[in-house]
This record gives C-alpha cells, sequence and structure tokens, in this order.
C-alpha cells in the first residue's frame, strides 16, 4: 500500500506490470504516468511484486479458456458489459426469438420503463432547478458563493460539425404488462 502522499497505480495497471516483469524474469517493475498540469511530470512509481499473483492469473486464465473450449460464456455483468454486448449482437441478422415465457423479460421491460420515467421526472426537476439559478443570476456571468466557489453563465461558440452516417440498434420496448 503506499503512502497517503505516493501515487499507487489502478490494480489492473499493476497487474499487468508483475505479469509482464514475471515474462522478461525482471526483479523489478515500475510504472510511469504522465503528469499533466502546469507542465509535464513523469513520476515512477514502483509495482510492488504481490506474491502468488501471476499463480492465480495463470489458473483463472486455464479456467477461461477451458469454459471457452466446454462452448460455455462467461456470465455477464450487466452493469458493465453494456457496451460489450451490443458489439457482439451488433450485427441485425433477422431472426426471431420467442420471449413469451421468460418471465425476466417481462420485469426487465417494466424496469426500463420506470427508470426512464425517473430519468425523465429527474430531468424535469433538475431543468427546473437550472432555471431557477439563471432567473437568480439575472443575466450575470459570475455568481459568487461563500467559500471562494462561483456559479458560471458564459456564452459559448461552437463551429458547425458534421456528423457521418452510422448505423445503430435502438432498442424498442412495448409498454409494461398492466
Amino acid at each position: 500500500m503506499a503512502d497517503a502522499d505516493e501515487p499507487e497505480p489502478p490494480l489492473w495497471i499493476a497487474l499487468q506490470a508483475t505479469v509482464e516483469a514475471h515474462l522478461t524474469g525482471a526483479a523489478w517493475a515500475t510504472v510511469t504516468p504522465f503528469v499533466i498540469g502546469h507542465g509535464i511530470e513523469l513520476p515512477e512509481i514502483d509495482v510492488p511484486f504481490m506474491p502468488g499473483v501471476f499463480d492465480r492469473l495463470k489458473r483463472e486464465a486455464r479456467a477461461f479458456w477451458e469454459m471457452i473450449e466446454r462452448g460455455d460464456e462467461p456470465t455477464p455483468d450487466y452493469s458493465l458489459d453494456g457496451e460489450t454486448i451490443s458489439a457482439v449482437y451488433a450485427a441485425d441478422e433477422g431472426e426471431e426469438i420467442d420471449l413469451s415465457q421468460d418471465p425476466r423479460v417481462r420485469e426487465l421491460i417494466e424496469a426500463v420503463h420506470r427508470f426512464r420515467a425517473e430519468e425523465k421526472a429527474a430531468a424535469k426537476a433538475r431543468a427546473a432547478a437550472e432555471a431557477e439559478i439563471r432567473n437568480r443570476m439575472r443575466g450575470a456571468t459570475i455568481g459568487h458563493l461563500p467559500g471562494g466557489r462561483k456559479i458560471t453563465w458564459r456564452e459559448q461558440h461552437r463551429r458547425a460539425r458534421y456528423q457521418e452516417a452510422t448505423t445503430v440498434r435502438p432498442l424498442r420496448l412495448p409498454p409494461p404488462d398492466e
């Protein structure tokens, strides 16, 4: 564990450095992030060797590839894997699937509609709060708050942009069952 003042690399980077050190036979490993502020700094951060990490990674990799050879799929983490799932099924194959006997799909449709309604209500409430703040600013560019904090409401000019053609697959859901 690094000191409070000493930066610590994210776990996945520390694991990558550990694997690369092991594979190259290195006795040590460091990572060097770009730190950009009022200049560029390149601090070297030592990555301590974690006993047993490489062996565990080998076991996990072996178990993963055995699962693939059996034709099994990893269990998705839907909160993290949404983009990957969309990418895997990006092509519209024109097929149909019967989900009429899947009660979980009905629950998910109800949840999506509930979340959309909550998002719409939250967006409306946020817009009202922002409108009140703008009204209180009376057209000012900067509003001063306690502690030296500021609200800014400056004009921004944006150039026109051209968007290239894309192909998307929007998910359209029926209303939830009554």
